[in-house]
């Protein structure tokens, strides 16, 4: 009610026909809630290497979806989760394949880029959008433990102030109590080229932990930081000393507590909201959500996220409600920017559905315009244009033809101009005939499929374009192995779901039967694929491959001209050159791991050369397993290429 999303309930917008995705660590118990809290069915996707939705028990993107579904009850739900940054590339690329509308991405993290919208995570943001996906994210709850300053050291001692002369921003732990301390500082990314070290010491100056990567622009980030816990119980100084470094850059320190003993840390001494955003929520094409609490709306959470970025724009976009209770936190409720990014992507979908040619900037632009105004006037970088109302619901128009529904004659069917011709007064033309075949719903043999002619060549009253059993063998089509070829008794030699009266291939060996039938060695109903009837260097697949004879030995395969530790025979069935001893990515000799031959090496690349090795009978190539561990996948050939190349005197 908050936000108005049941007036546009009560509207007949729910988010029907919409895609909505929740990227997220876990989804753990989201199965237990299907038909009640969450929709009845919704589609799960893990791209963790161990494929567990749940990410180790992980509740927290299941408290996602919940709010998401509360907006958006008909909108068709995703679940997808990752673990590392590699699995998040796929998993946006996959969520994009899925004709995916809304993205919710209740994460983030502080230290993963320069703050100004670009960086890994935001090229993921941005391509996304391109693509047509409204992104909605979390701000960050880093408000109440972040601090940001430029360089300030007027003894000119290395040790940047915090304020005034004061070098520490302390914080009092209790023993065992465990932290996060992150810290970035405006410099060139990935690899930063001033080095700075941060210090952390006991009330005594005793030095107990430290973080010292080595920006040099090429090693590591203009990042230091990493996880503290408390060796006794003190006040804890954070330091921050200029190794090798020059010029005045602008430092961020964030701070998270972990463990506590008894209530959270209070936090470090000097503490600034500003520019405490998390990435992406700096992108530039997100909706970036901060948070109010449901029971005082007008006023912004203490650890919510503020701008501006980097680059100074302002954000976030909105803010949304949190500490909404649910089945998976409970009545205690849900806090966070975590709870108000749902929100709006749950608001994104319902404008979707009412405004199916919105893009992802008209979606945004809509939900900006139409928030309460809280705050400084204008859009401002504590609750950016306000908070989330969807107000008054448009006037539904479900097919898209100008014409309201309540007027409309065919409402589900476009028909501007409301033709009604076919039956007078019992509806419009669209919808009495709804495939615009000239034959009425009510004589039309396949009335939602155009056939003019009404052809029926068995007589059974079901036109032919819409006939369920298209070779009239006597089984359904949606149950028919063969659909297009007779065979009443389905018979599936080799049980891969394709009867035989249309499977080329019976035994499923890859080998076409007509292929096998030609070679006596060769059986059509034999997975002999992998076999090696004659004994020479390749087995029968590769050998059809190849086009030398599998019942023949042929001794020319066991060559090796070039003399590079791979017989021609091999060679010719990778796909390289037999006379060329130095793999390369020119079109005379495709190096092998590159098996689309355009000279960019990707996962589908690796794929279709595992499968070749192990046709030849190697379940790996100790060549390309750069980091010995018996499985060769993209690492190792991100590893290898520059170690080939080296080597090649034509690269």
């Amino acid at each position: 009610g908050l936000v108005n999303a049941d007036d546009w309930h009560a509207a007949g917008i729910g988010g029907s026909g919409v895609k909505v995705a929740i990227l997220d660590g876990g989804f753990s118990g989201y199965s237990s809630l299907l038909g009640s809290e969450l929709p009845s069915s919704v589609t799960t996707q893990s791209f963790r290497a161990d494929h567990d939705i749940t990410g180790g028990g992980e509740v927290h993107g299941t408290a996602v979806a919940e709010i998401v579904h509360e907006v958006a009850p008909d909108a068709q739900m995703y679940l997808v989760n990752f673990q590392t940054d590699v699995e998040l590339g796929n998993a946006v690329t996959w969520i994009v394949s899925q004709g995916v509308d809304v993205i919710n991405f209740s994460m983030g993290c502080s230290t993963c880029g320069p703050g100004d919208g670009s960086g890994f995570e935001n090229d993921l943001v941005s391509s996304a959008v391109s693509n047509g996906v409204v992104w909605s994210t979390s701000a960050g709850n880093e408000a109440d433990r972040h601090w940001t300053g430029m360089w300030s050291d007027p003894e000119a001692d290395g040790w940047l102030n915090f304020t005034g002369t004061d070098w520490s921003n302390s914080v009092y732990l209790y023993q065992d109590e465990v932290l996060f301390i992150g810290m970035k500082w405006t410099d060139s990314w990935p690899a930063g080229c001033q080095d700075y070290n941060l210090y952390i010491y006991d009330n005594a100056l005793n030095l107990v932990a430290y973080s010292i990567n080595a920006q040099d622009c090429f090693t590591a980030p203009p990042v230091e930081g990493g996880f503290f816990i408390a060796p006794y119980s003190d006040a804890f100084h954070v330091g921050v000393y200029r190794y090798s470094a020059t010029g005045t850059p602008r430092f961020h320190l964030y701070w998270t507590p972990l463990y506590w003993i008894i209530d959270p840390p209070p936090g470090l001494q000097y503490v600034e909201p500003s520019r405490s955003l998390s990435i992406p929520a700096d992108n530039p094409n997100a909706v970036s959500v901060g948070a109010v609490p449901w029971s005082s709306p007008n006023t912004i959470e203490s650890f919510s996220s503020q701008g501006p970025t980097e680059d100074g724009r302002t954000k976030p976009d909105l803010v949304a409600p949190d500490r909404v209770s649910g089945a998976s936190y409970g009545p205690s409720g849900f806090p966070g920017t975590s709870a108000a990014s749902p929100h709006v992507a749950g608001a994104a979908a319902l404008v979707k559905q009412a405004h199916p040619s919105y893009s992802p900037a008209q979606i945004k632009s809509f939900l900006e315009g139409r928030a309460v105004p809280l705050g400084a006037a204008g859009k401002d970088n504590v609750y950016g244009s306000g908070r989330l109302d969807l107000g008054e619901p448009p006037i539904v128009d479900s097919d898209g033809d100008t014409v309201p529904d309540d007027v409309d004659n065919c409402p589900d069917d476009y028909n501007p101009g409301q033709e009604d011709n076919v039956h007078p007064g019992d509806g419009g033309d669209a919808c009495e005939d709804p495939d615009g075949d000239g034959v009425p719903d009510d004589t039309d043999n396949c009335p939602d499929d155009y056939n003019p002619g009404q052809e029926d060549n068995e007589s059974d009253g079901i036109g032919d374009v819409c006939d369920d059993d298209d070779d009239n063998d006597g089984v359904l089509d949606t149950s028919d192995n063969c659909p297009l070829t007779p065979n009443s008794s389905q018979t599936d030699t080799d049980g891969d779901g394709l009867g035989d009266a249309c499977d080329d291939d019976d035994d499923n060996d890859l080998m076409p039967d007509t292929y096998e039938e030609a070679h006596a060695c060769l059986d059509p109903l034999l997975a002999d694929g992998r076999g090696n009837a004659d004994g020479d260097e390749l087995r029968n697949y590769p050998e059809m491959v190849v086009g030398t004879d599998p019942c023949v030995v042929n001794p020319e395969l066991a060559l090796d001209s070039d003399d590079d530790g791979w017989s021609d025979g091999k060679e010719r069935y990778i796909g390289t050159d037999p006379l060329d001893d130095c793999p390369d990515d020119t079109s005379d000799d495709a190096w092998p791991p590159d098996q689309k031959n355009d000279g960019n090496v990707n996962i589908l690349d690796v794929v279709m050369y595992r499968q070749k090795l192990e046709f030849l009978g190697h379940p790996y190539d100790p060549r390309y397993d750069l980091k010995a561990d018996v499985n060769v996948n993209i690492l190792d050939i991100a590893l290898y290429r520059p170690v080939i190349l080296t080597f090649c005197t034509n690269p």
